[in-house]
């Protein structure tokens, strides 16, 4: 963040996280939103959630029908995440096509792949 503020920290990451061309695709509107979040995104959200690791009796207290969902070309940590959580949970891991942000690069795989679950 040093280098360039928040701004170009949150392009930073959106470009790790969704690449380059989900980033240069991205509706301008929405793409100046997420730059504008950039002091909350670093500064509030960022290194609060990342280290939580519920333990078995916090998953075993979720009563919901659950599954998790990852995207075949997410970054390899979110793969070794949802394995283990899906481990844990006793539940199946759902795969769609596309990168960490799906809903930008597989519009149509990511609804075919959810939706199901969502009828339960």
């Amino acid at each position: 963040m040093a280098a360039g503020g928040p701004e170009a920290a949150v392009e930073r990451f959106m470009r790790w996280a969704a690449g380059d061309v989900n980033w240069e695709q991205m509706e301008p509107g929405l793409r100046q939103r997420m730059l504008a979040n950039g002091e909350t995104l670093f500064g509030v959200e960022m290194g609060k959630f990342e280290p939580y690791c519920p333990d078995d009796a916090a998953l075993a207290g979720i009563t919901a029908p659950t599954r998790a969902l990852i995207s075949e070309d997410s970054p390899d940590f979110f793969h070794v995440v949802a394995t283990w959580l899906t481990a844990h949970l006793g539940t199946e891991l759902l795969r769609t096509p596309g990168t960490h942000t799906p809903q930008f690069d597989h519009p149509e795989e990511l609804v075919r792949t959810i939706k199901p679950f969502l009828a339960v």
